[in-house]
């Protein structure tokens, strides 16, 4: 690291600390300590999943970079405040990844115990037992990529999301706007790939907003989310194959590639 690198990193270390002790103080994180304290149904999801877990790890994907963004600093010093201070969510080990992170933020993540994940997994992250996902303001793509190498009930479960709701994922309008003329019946397909796996699971998901009356911008309309399919359901079923399809033969006449794919 050359001398303005760590300088650079110096400053922005002293920022996000000054971050954390006012989000601390702040009636957002009063409130979200509160609900998690107070809020019986909330509890017991939480409880049901972590059981006898001694840690659980947290990913965090779509954070931003900290060195550019007052947001990203507000969204890390959460996650870094809900390790520190609320035991009941038992977070241990912390990934980051976002491709807008510079080596200057990696090396302040790094600083404060995280990992950065070297490689692009675009949130294909296969859980064995449960995780919490935190996807601050992520594209409905990455959630359908999370939710797809999830699809069955055991590992649906055992997913803990922190993020905007799945009512606006499960929403997000199917026409790009504005359209792209070139590509514009394709990506509506593409689209709708993707929704379909946030349409299919929307009612087995439980949501919990933190605060409807919150002022923190950068932490605005955030909700736990909970999966609880039924054990019997055959979740294949649940999605429409013709979009594979149709996907399939634009490929195989266009040539074209996707980048989540």
């Amino acid at each position: 690291m050359d001398e303005e690198d760590a300088e650079e990193l110096g400053k922005l270390q002293h920022e996000m600390e000054i971050t954390k002790f006012e989000l601390r103080d702040s009636e957002y994180y009063c409130k979200l300590r509160e609900q998690l304290e107070k809020n019986h149904l909330l509890k017991t999801e939480i409880s049901r999943r972590l059981g006898s877990e001694e840690q659980i790890q947290m990913i965090i994907y779509a954070l931003g970079s900290l060195e550019y963004s007052f947001a990203s600093q507000y969204q890390f010093a959460l996650a870094l405040l809900m390790r520190e201070d609320i035991d009941m969510l038992k977070i241990g080990k912390i990934e980051v990844f976002d491709p807008c992170i510079t080596p200057v933020d990696a090396n302040l993540i790094q600083s404060f115990g995280c990992n950065v994940l070297s490689v692009n997994e675009f949130a294909r992250r296969r859980v064995e037992k449960p995780t919490i996902f935190f996807l601050p303001y992520a594209p409905y793509k990455l959630v359908a990529n999370l939710l797809e190498v999830n699809w069955v009930p055991s590992k649906l479960e055992n997913l803990i999301i922190l993020g905007i709701s799945m009512h606006h994922w499960a929403n997000f309008k199917e026409q790009p706007d504005p359209p792209e003329p070139e590509y514009d019946e394709l990506e509506k397909l593409i689209i709708n790939d993707r929704l379909r796996y946030m349409r299919a699971i929307y009612e087995s998901s439980v949501n919990f907003t933190i605060d409807k009356e919150e002022d923190c911008w950068s932490l605005h309309n955030f909700h736990w989310i909970f999966f609880n399919p039924h054990p019997g359901i055959d979740f294949n079923e649940l999605l429409p194959s013709k979009f594979v399809k149709l996907i399939s033969f634009y490929f195989s006449t266009m040539n074209l590639y996707v980048f989540y794919k």
